[in-house]
């Protein structure tokens, strides 16, 4: 009988509700544990040492690079290759950065083991748990994601909780699920696998935004159909979970992301509609219970926005789909991501942000995307430009990476930044890492998805990217399945509005866009948007094919803002016109095409 009480109390009980009246099941898991102490002192040292001193960087000759530390090292580069999890986390108030990853057979019996680093000097020394979040389940573990709670925004990172999710294997295929919590820093975790034989390759987590001890963390569950997202919840900082919530109300899902602010909870998920089934599109749900209800999904059409609306399609360079979600301190949406104009005439491949205002959805163009960038490395490529933002402690300032070539025709990518505040214009775009010609490239990079405030129009990021671990080796000559590195920098940078044109890195960054007019073909009227970054004096000019100028649609001075102006040719013949966009002593030209 001891046997039996000691065990249900370690172990845990695991059990399956099954609702015979419905197409969704729920399912609970109860984990019985001794009940959390919280101390306000550090707990015992563990024999991890501080693992690797500070380089400026793991490429050779690359002067301008930012200054990386070494967190830890994994079997291979896999480990954090993907762009649907989140394994880095940074808590404000604590002061706190942790990581989680997968091991090395250094430290580890597999390369399948949970563990995770932490950090309380803005990521300068970091140290390793002293065993592994896993090491009393079988360690088969895959692509993890990690949260912090911090109900009580204490600054005593030793009173705060570190929370974990991932998937398992089966042990041959994806399937399982593993989630756990451990007080931080503390090395006494308890995981729990969920043996479902259902569940996807990734899952994405985050922590409630009030002082509720909530978490949760999304998994798609092909079990059902490759279409189901799931929603599981924790009230108790990870001690039990409910999965509460089974979605599947759109033809095809790619990824997804959550967010919380104040008492509100969202959900979003990149998909193909049912309705709109010939592009991508975005739904959102949200509720204002901690998920108990759900006001039900929003379909986000980005198309039907006039700016966007020239564009095929998402771009990727791997089949990926690299995107991320923030909500601000308004309870604004934001969306970030790539998209694609094949037209041989006003055709283009950039980063842009749709986001919802008190009128409906708007969109800005954020960056160019070079064509010739090789994602990833060897048969690694499942992360595309690795697309990812954050968003200030106050939710007023946004922050930007992404990966991409400096100039077209380059294959091996840098590491760019960019940030606002959510009420003014997107600031320099900023090449943070410039590593030296062919031999430099960069993958696998995150995020933390918080920073602290903005000061003096200056954020500062944490980011994390993977590298070889042996030194000896030259860039040119890595592949993916060699022992790595996890690499984490600070980069604080200005998020002043874009004034004039300038050179960043490689990258150029204009003072004004022009995009194609829409409808084109028309008839008799179409709209030509334009955006500018900063107040000039604007000539908005349409052309025939002979160069005769005329329409003379704008030419005063205007504001920073973005313009849409109507051409109506109702007194024109059907043919192909030009119209230019003229601001100081730069211009740029596209075409439009009149059918009566």
């Amino acid at each position: 009988m001891k046997f039996l009480i000691f065990t249900l109390l370690w172990v845990g009980i695991l059990f399956e509700i099954t609702n015979a009246d419905s197409n969704i099941r729920s399912k609970y898991c109860i984990s019985l544990r001794p009940k959390r102490i919280f101390v306000d002192k550090e707990p015992a040292k563990n024999n991890s040492p501080k693992l690797h001193p500070q380089r400026k960087s793991p490429h050779k000759d690359s002067p301008n690079d930012v200054t990386w530390v070494v967190i830890d090292s994994m079997q291979n580069t896999y480990g954090t290759s993907n762009t649907n999890i989140n394994p880095l986390v940074y808590d404000v108030a604590s002061n706190t950065l942790a990581f989680i990853h997968r091991g090395a057979l250094s430290y580890s019996s597999s390369s399948g083991s949970m563990w995770y680093n932490y950090s309380f000097d803005n990521s300068q020394t970091w140290s390793r748990v002293p065993v592994a979040l896993n090491f009393n389940t079988s360690q088969l573990g895959r692509y993890p994601s990690s949260t912090i709670v911090n109900p009580q925004k204490t600054s005593n990172p030793y009173s705060t909780t570190f929370l974990y999710s991932y998937p398992e294997l089966d042990p041959v295929n994806f399937g399982y699920l593993g989630f756990g919590s451990d007080s931080l820093a503390a090395g006494n975790p308890f995981t729990t696998i969920w043996m479902d034989h259902n569940f996807g390759s990734e899952t994405f987590m985050w922590a409630s935004d009030n002082e509720e001890q909530s978490a949760y963390f999304l998994v798609r569950h092909p079990g059902f159909d490759s279409t189901w997202l799931t929603f599981w919840r924790t009230t108790d900082r990870g001690d039990s979970w409910v999965e509460k919530n089974n979605w599947y109300n759109w033809a095809e899902l790619f990824s997804w992301r959550g967010q919380c602010v104040q008492d509100t909870l969202y959900v979003e998920s990149v998909v193909i509609d049912s309705v709109i089934a010939d592009h991508i599109t975005f739904r959102i749900n949200k509720s204002f219970n901690n998920g108990e209800n759900w006001l039900g999904w929003e379909t986000i059409d980005w198309k039907t926005i006039p700016l966007l609306s020239h564009y095929d399609n998402f771009g990727t360079l791997d089949g990926t789909i690299a995107h991320d979600f923030i909500v601000d301190g308004n309870g604004m949406e934001h969306f970030f991501f790539s998209l694609i104009d094949t037209n041989a005439t006003s055709g283009g491949f950039d980063i842009v942000e749709m986001y919802r205002t008190s009128d409906g959805w708007n969109a800005r163009v954020i960056a160019p995307r070079t064509f010739s960038f090789h994602p990833g490395i060897g048969s690694l490529s499942q992360m595309d430009n690795e697309l990812h933002a954050t968003i200030s402690e106050d939710k007023t300032t946004i922050a930007l990476t992404w990966i991409d070539a400096p100039t077209e025709g380059e294959t091996q990518g840098d590491i760019f930044v960019c940030g606002k505040n959510i009420n003014s214009n997107w600031g320099t775009i900023r090449n943070i890492t410039q590593t030296s010609g062919w031999f430099g490239r960069e993958m696998s990079t995150h995020l933390a998805p918080r920073m602290k405030n903005a000061m003096n129009d200056s954020v500062t990021i944490f980011l994390t990217k993977t590298e070889s671990l042996d030194s000896t080796i030259v860039d040119d000559s890595l592949n993916e399945t060699q022992p790595c590195a996890i690499w984490c920098a600070k980069a604080t940078f200005s998020i002043s509005p874009r004034v004039g044109i300038e050179e960043n890195g490689k990258h150029f960054a204009k003072s004004f866009s022009l995009f194609q007019n829409y409808p084109n073909p028309f008839n008799p009227k179409t709209s030509i948007l334009f955006s500018l970054l900063t107040a000039n004096n604007v000539s908005l000019i349409v052309y025939d094919i002979y160069g005769r100028e005329i329409a003379v649609l704008m030419k005063e001075k205007k504001d920073a803002d973005e313009y849409s102006i109507e051409w109506n040719a109702e007194n024109f013949p059907s043919g192909l016109y030009f119209y230019r966009l003229t601001i100081l002593n730069q211009s740029v030209t596209k075409k439009m095409v009149l059918i009566k």
